[in-house]
């Protein structure tokens, strides 16, 4: 039996209170640790004075409780006008960097009574003044309060300067800055860009403000609704020139430099090298120049980004009015189906998809700003005014819809959200597109009218031809109409030659071609759209005179570009022989290209694709040398087509090397590699590897970023590659996702959705193109 001990009741008393005393010095210091360590992290800071060191008042990093832990900028000041001056430095500093330097000087009213001010700045040294970062004044006879202290807030990127008294509501005061910031290669605010011209590298300073960009320019208010008058100063060397899509105020020679004045009402923005020239004779460069346009912002201006639909929405639909009255023959918008109603359809279907107007709590950080820039915010409003014009017959030219917004953001909400619900229950109740009331329509009671195609395609219009197709093959993902009941509606292309009937079918084939590359299916597929295809082909050939002429119709030029690539990728016989035929006589004298224009995106990736290195190194070598960037573009592309693994590694390892792809392509050339179907796998392992070097270089507000994810796994339709997506976002939660975040959860929703179709119909797909191929 063990031993029992005693104690005396004092004892035991004693040692209670002595327990009781350690557990309140644990939960004492542990409370003091727990402050101290806030107190520590509530030091934030995002750029060096030259003088002084200043401390971030204590905040809670979770819970904003301060105005400048909100993303937000408070209502209580409003800018008038701005003073900038900005002086780029082409050439690397002592340090290897390039800079600029800057001053600013910006009017703003006070409408509410505060000692805070509160601007954006990003990655910006201050100079300081008094050991502050700021120098107030006022712009009449006020008093003006002193400064007491002045930081940076990294996360919500802010200059806070708060004040020794308050600002009087309704008067301007005037806040001077002077600062320096690397103008790096990461396509944010000022930034450097280069090429190359006669083997000489070329550096150029130009900006991309939109949309949170201009804070890493110079300090300033940097929100939609905060317009205000810009007079910008450009200081540039003699052998340089500065442009702008502002108003020229006038120019200043002194000494060494130049000085380029100019003013507007929007945030400047230097167009890229694509939109800078145009090609006459190349149809698609053609059509998008003149679809170029300027800011809708600048009329009626959204008040946060979470309308963003109003601006981009809007102005996607006048490019169309715009290019129809320029050139009517070319029927432009016709293709408002393709191009915005079908694809915003595909979009809007996910369960990821967001309504036009998000929540303004929703969209706050500058990755979810930048998410907003998307298929919705262009294509839905687009959509849906092309619906309102037939709607209300309104003339395209007086264009009365749009003149009639009120000054009141509020006003113009209702006002377009009431055109949308009163159009959508007459128009979209019935098919979700813009035809005419004597239109052929997809109806589950009425789908047989579909087939009426096959026999007399002429007595259904252009529009209605296409539009029945992408009708029929979204019924089918449906479940309302089966999958083989919509591959019917394509059996009569075999006699068509309009671009959008065609069109609109390989859109909606193309998913099978995804689907069904890598397995057996594929073969069948290739059979039936050769059996297609030919036809065409060969009406292209006749009336171009054995590929001597340019075909007079606008639409039909872009057929012929389908005709030639669809035929080469279904082995139509002569196609690959004129591809190569082609190229060779390129590559025998590089000085003088053969290839049409309208052919050449066309002609490049396929010579490339049915060669091997020789045809490759060719093309990255004129690739090298262009010294259009339609051009450089059109090869950059078609050097993804290659069928060589080794080849499509190399050429990914290219994209991290800014000698050889700007910074600014790498992720549309990953993308490009991911659309071939032997580069798609080498593209996901090469992204899954590279994600937190991918996401730092491009991720926090790239407005393409988020295609590169849709880009890559848009064949994903494996359970294997499922749990590699799921994994893959697993891994890199600490990381992040950006402005790709939406992206990667409709990718996951896109390869569930596509495994289950493919279980579904793959059987009975793979037996109607092999009867229908016979």
């Amino acid at each position: 039996m063990g031993k029992v001990y005693y104690i005396s009741k004092n004892v035991g008393l004693g040692m209670l209170v002595l327990t009781v005393c350690g557990l309140a010095t644990i939960i004492a210091l542990s409370v003091a640790y727990d402050k101290e360590k806030s107190k520590n992290q509530g030091n934030v800071g995002d750029g060096a004075s030259d003088s002084t060191s200043t401390t971030t008042p204590s905040t809670t990093p979770d819970t904003p409780k301060e105005p400048w832990d909100h993303y937000r900028l408070p209502d209580s000041l409003i800018p008038v006008s701005y003073n900038v001056t900005l002086w780029p430095r082409l050439k690397p500093n002592a340090e290897g960097l390039y800079i600029f330097t800057g001053r600013s000087t910006v009017i703003f009213k006070c409408v509410k009574e505060t000692d805070l001010i509160i601007i954006h700045s990003r990655k910006l040294n201050f100079t300081t003044f008094f050991g502050h970062h700021a120098k107030l004044s006022s712009q009449g006879e006020a008093p003006v309060p002193t400064i007491l202290n002045s930081w940076l807030v990294k996360k919500t990127e802010f200059l806070v300067i708060q004040l020794g008294s308050r600002l009087s509501a309704g008067v301007s005061y005037s806040l001077h800055t002077e600062f320096l910031g690397e103008l790096a290669d990461d396509l944010e605010g000022f930034y450097r860009s280069e090429y190359v011209e006669d083997g000489v590298k070329k550096v150029v300073a130009t900006s991309q403000m939109q949309a949170t960009y201009a804070r890493k320019s110079f300090p300033c208010f940097d929100e939609p609704a905060m317009k205000a008058v810009f007079s910008v100063t450009i200081i540039h060397s003699r052998d340089t020139v500065a442009l702008s899509n502002g108003k020229e105020k006038g120019s200043l020679d002194k000494q060494n430099h130049f000085s380029f004045f100019f003013q507007c009402k929007w945030k400047v923005e230097c167009g890229k090298a694509n939109d800078c020239f145009i090609q006459s004779l190349v149809v698609t460069n053609k059509k998008h120049l003149v679809q170029v346009i300027e800011w809708f912002g600048n009329l009626v201006t959204l008040r946060w980004w979470n309308d963003l639909w109003l601006n981009e929405g809007f102005a996607s639909y006048v490019e169309y009015l715009g290019v129809d009255y320029a050139e009517p023959t070319w029927n432009i918008k016709d293709h408002i189906i393709l191009y915005d109603v079908q694809k915003v359809f595909a979009v809007d279907a996910l369960a990821f998809s967001h309504p036009l107007s998000r929540g303004e709590e929703e969209v706050n950080e500058p990755a979810q700003i930048s998410e907003m820039f998307n298929t919705i915010s262009y294509s839905k409003v687009c959509s849906s005014c092309n619906f309102t014009q037939h709607f209300m017959q309104v003339d395209s030219q007086k264009l009365s819809m749009y003149s009639t917004l009120s000054p009141t953001f509020a006003d113009n909400i209702a006002r377009f959200e009431a055109l949308l619900i009163l159009n959508s229950h007459r128009k979209l109740s019935v098919s979700g597109s813009s035809l005419g009331e004597n239109a052929l329509l997809i109806l589950e009671g009425d789908v047989q009218a579909a087939l009426r195609l096959k026999s007399n395609r002429r007595a259904v219009s252009i529009i209605n031809r296409a539009q029945i197709i992408d009708d029929a093959f979204n019924l089918a993902r449906a479940k309302i109409i089966s999958t083989t009941l919509a591959l019917r509606t394509t059996k009569y292309l075999s006699k068509e030659r309009d671009y959008i009937p065609w069109e609109s079918a390989l859109r909606n084939l193309n998913y099978y071609i995804l689907m069904f590359d890598r397995n057996e299916v594929y073969g069948v597929l290739q059979a039936y759209l050769k059996k297609q295809i030919q036809p065409l082909f060969e009406h292209f050939k006749t009336i171009t005179s054995n590929w001597t002429r340019v075909p007079t119709g606008h639409t039909d030029q872009y057929n012929q570009i389908n005709a030639i690539g669809i035929a080469c990728r279904a082995g139509v016989e002569g196609c690959r022989e004129l591809i190569k035929s082609w190229y060779r006589e390129w590559m025998k004298n590089p000085s003088r290209n053969p290839i049409h224009p309208n052919l050449k995106s066309t002609v490049y990736c396929y010579a490339i694709a049915f060669g091997g290195v020789a045809e490759w190194d060719f093309a990255w070598n004129m690739f090298k040398n262009a010294t259009l960037a339609s051009e450089a573009s059109r090869l950059r592309s078609a050097l993804a087509c290659s069928k060589i693994p080794w080849l499509l590694n190399r050429y990914l390892e290219y994209t991290l090397d800014p000698t050889k792809i700007r910074k600014q392509d790498a992720p549309s050339t990953i993308q490009n590699i991911a659309r071939n179907v032997v580069g798609m796998p080498l593209a996901w392992n090469f992204v899954n590897a590279r994600w937190s070097y991918i996401f730092q270089q491009y991720g926090k507000g790239s407005f393409s970023f988020s295609n590169l994810v849709s880009g890559i796994t848009q064949r994903f339709s494996t359970e294997y590659e499922l749990q590699e997506l799921k994994r893959f976002k697993e891994e890199n939660l600490s990381v992040g996702f950006g402005s790709a975040t939406i992206a990667l959860e409709q990718a996951i929703e896109k390869t569930t959705a596509n495994i289950k179709w493919v279980t579904e119909n793959k059987a009975e797909v793979q037996r109607w193109f092999a009867q229908e191929s016979t």
